[in-house]
């Protein structure tokens, strides 16, 4: 154990070894400068390595829909990270890494996806917080409005029923995929041409509630003779036991056609 010794005006750390005493000098004067470096210098590392880190974090997300996303940024960053303590990672790092993933032609969202995985499976450890990430800047949403002209050519499209009466509701709603395919007949008011998002909220907050056109109307109604609590014309991207299955497994790659046909990009 390291102890301040006074040594020919400068305060050092003094060892004592099979060879003797030896001193390191703290080159000061100042007794509590002396200690605040002889603390800095006897301070053990932070021995946690980022690859034993992630490894756990990996078996707590066992299960998980994004366990295969999470494998991808973690082969993505292990050449850079995966041979470092947890108390390595510096903002200077994350740079180097942003620059070798920018000349491999990634997007910046797609690095702070990777550091962001990364940072949720550190921050976990006992050391987490010795961890100093540097993110790049969010780029901005990208945003594609269609017009008329190209709704109702995406809708001739549309020949499945099932396809046509989510991209209706999503069309004249503007309602998140996710409400949409949640949607059950309950929350539909065919009287009022009116269409209740989201499950019933405890408390003051309220649902939010949004009006259909006559064509959404005329789909719905056409569906609405399909005895089933959940709306049975909408493609369903997860099992549910009161769910009749449909055409999720299809969807994306039927949209990226019919988007084709019409020139929509």
């Amino acid at each position: 154990m390291a102890r301040l010794v006074l040594y020919r005006g400068k305060w050092c750390a003094a060892v004592q070894t099979p060879d003797g005493i030896r001193r390191t000098s703290l080159r000061t004067s100042d007794r509590a400068t002396a200690e605040r470096r002889l603390a800095d210098a006897t301070k053990r590392p932070d021995t946690a390595e980022i690859a034993e880190a992630v490894a756990a974090h990996l078996v707590r997300c066992e299960g998980k829909a994004s366990l295969p996303a999470m494998k991808y940024a973690w082969a993505a960053l292990k050449p850079s990270f995966g041979a470092l303590r947890i108390d390595q990672i510096t903002p200077e790092r994350c740079l180097i890494y942003r620059r070798t993933r920018k000349r491999q032609g990634v997007s910046d969202g797609t690095i702070i996806k990777e550091l962001a995985f990364l940072r949720s499976a550190v921050k976990r450890t006992a050391n987490g917080a010795s961890a100093r990430f540097e993110m790049p800047a969010s780029p901005p949403p990208t945003e594609r409005w269609i017009t008329e002209d190209e709704a109702e050519a995406l809708m001739g499209e549309l020949a499945d029923s099932h396809l046509r009466l989510f991209t209706i509701l999503a069309l004249t709603t503007a309602a998140r995929s996710g409400a949409i395919l949640d949607l059950t007949w309950d929350r539909v008011d065919m009287a009022r041409r009116q269409i209740a998002l989201g499950p019933p909220q405890e408390g003051r907050k309220r649902r939010a509630v949004r009006d259909f056109d006559a064509a959404a109307s005329v789909e719905l109604a056409s569906s609405r003779h399909m005895a089933a609590p959940w709306l049975p014309a909408i493609p369903q991207r997860r099992a549910h036991p009161r769910r009749l299955r449909g055409s999720s497994a299809r969807w994306p790659l039927v949209r990226r056609v019919c988007a084709h046909r019409c020139g929509l990009r």
